[in-house]
C-alpha cells in the first residue's frame, strides 16, 4: 500500500494516488497478528492469528509478510 501511495514521476499530472483504507492502529491495543493485516487486501487466516516476523529474502532486503509473492509485479501493501 505504502509504495503505491507514493508519487511516479511518469504518471499525469492530476492522477489520484492510491490510498490505504482505514486508520493505522492504536499502538497501545495492537492487532494480534499482523498490525497491518485489518488494512491489507491480501490478509489470510495467518495474518489475524500472529505476526510473520522479519526475514531476509535477499541479502539487506526484509519482509514482515506471510505472502510477500503477492505483491510481485507492482501491486503491494
Amino acid at each position: 500500500g505504502l509504495f503505491n501511495a507514493v508519487p511516479d514521476l511518469e504518471s499525469p499530472i492530476g492522477e489520484k494516488l492510491a490510498v490505504i483504507q482505514g486508520l493505522p492502529p492504536d499502538p497501545t491495543n495492537l492487532p494480534s497478528g499482523c498490525s497491518f493485516s485489518p488494512r491489507c487486501p491480501y490478509a489470510q487466516e495467518e495474518c489475524l492469528e500472529k505476526p510473520c516476523g522479519m526475514r531476509e529474502i535477499e541479502p539487506g532486503h526484509f519482509i514482515d509478510c506471510y505472502f510477500p509473492h503477492r505483491y510481485e509485479g507492482g501491486s503491494r501493501a
